[in-house]
């Protein structure tokens, strides 16, 4: 029986990607407890190509297609094919440590049928040390900070698809990730706050690690502060009671 489908939706990212697959199928733990599903939100270079080639390489990777593009929605796509009893949720950038999926494991064993299991998330010494790079960075280590100061106290809005896990029954119960969203940033929030009205437990696995290669200029950090705005107005809309503690996603100087 599969325990852990680990969830991994991209875009044009073939070469960072590679390293991604690679790091998760080399855990520790015993091969046939997990799955690696990877969701091509509509790629337009040759990551869906090789993708299907490296599929027939691993039984424990699959691949599909999203039909609907989106964040969301290529989540709510692995959601529909996970095979595991919990769904872990990683991004297309981020490289995790060999013990990685044991840790989601224990975690939840330990925490209970309505856990949702934070990972750890640092910056990778690969990292070319950019302007961008060093701002994308700096902004991931405050999150992470408050993610650590908060400890098994974490609330919804540390939700993050980076990291996270949580089990697939529950995960359907509540219907998934909220396809409202087509852009960057709030989705994840979102799903947080119905997992908490749910019952959900929120607790950080500093085990479960993973490192984020950052790869971004100064045009993406630009649009994606764009599309978090539209996010955030859909986000405020669903959970108006919010509107206090929800920070912006990006520090804007004198704003």
């Amino acid at each position: 029986m599969i325990t852990l489908s680990v969830v991994v939706p991209t875009y044009n990212r073939r070469e960072v990607l590679q390293r991604t697959i690679r790091c998760l199928l080399e855990q520790t733990c015993d091969s046939g407890e997990y799955e690696v599903l990877v969701v091509d939100d509509q790629s337009t270079d040759d990551t869906l190509a090789w993708l299907q080639e490296a599929e027939k390489t691993d039984s424990r990777l699959r691949v599909f297609p999203n039909p609907s593009k989106g964040r969301a929605q290529a989540r709510n796509t692995g959601l529909r094919a996970a095979q595991g009893k919990y769904l872990c949720f990683v991004d297309d950038d981020v490289w995790v440590v060999p013990g990685f999926v044991q840790a989601h494991c224990e975690a939840h064993q330990a925490a209970g049928e309505k856990a949702v299991v934070v990972g750890a998330l640092g910056k990778c010494p690969e990292t070319e040390p950019t302007l961008p790079n060093a701002y994308e960075d700096e902004r991931l280590a405050r999150v992470e900070r408050r993610i650590q100061q908060a400890g098994d106290n974490l609330d919804a809005g540390f939700f993050r698809t980076g990291n996270a896990s949580v089990s697939r029954e529950f995960l359907q119960e509540i219907g998934g990730f909220c396809e409202k969203f087509r852009g960057y940033s709030y989705e994840d929030s979102e799903l947080g706050y119905r997992l908490m009205a749910s019952g959900a437990k929120f607790v950080y696995a500093p085990e479960a690690a993973g490192v984020h290669f950052t790869q971004i200029s100064l045009a993406s950090i630009l649009r994606k502060s764009t599309e978090a705005g539209r996010s955030a107005v859909t986000f405020l809309r669903l959970w108006p009671e919010a509107a206090g503690p929800v920070p912006a996603p990006f520090v804007v100087p004198g704003v």
